[in-house]
């Protein structure tokens, strides 16, 4: 099996409404880091799993251009109509942009086989789709 990996990044404000972590119940920021998987058994006729650039012009897209300098809110907020909004019901965890990044990307990149998304250096979490984590 061949995996490739790549690495993108954007920055956004949320807040948490149920957390036992009290300042994260503040509007705040990150520096929000992702990391594809992208896996296949044998590579295409350019000795490839997927060409890189195709795999970011996919991502600006459908991902990119809808996070980037945006406000994640949880799905009570719906209330609020803007544009640089986005609703993450149940609320913007690192773990919910992960799912929400990889069920956006599979129509488009069906070889995805998980979303990792750093919160801070430190800190992240992993989404593997349901059909490979078998």
């Amino acid at each position: 099996m061949f995996k490739i990996t790549k690495t993108f990044a954007f920055e956004a404000a949320h807040y948490l409404k149920n957390t036992a972590n009290e300042g994260c119940k503040n509007v705040h920021g990150h520096s929000y880091k992702f990391k594809l998987v992208l896996c296949k058994p044998e590579l295409d006729l350019y000795s490839m799993v997927v060409d890189f650039t195709v795999v970011g012009r996919i991502v600006k897209s459908v991902v990119l251009d809808n996070l980037d300098h945006r406000m994640l809110v949880p799905a009570e907020a719906k209330q609020v109509p803007s544009q640089f909004i986005v609703v993450m019901p149940p609320q913007p965890t690192a773990e919910v942009i992960a799912k929400w990044i990889y069920d956006r990307l599979k129509e488009y990149l069906p070889l995805l086989e998980s979303v990792e998304v750093w919160e801070t250096e430190t800190s992240s979490a992993i989404y593997v789709g349901e059909e490979d984590s078998v």
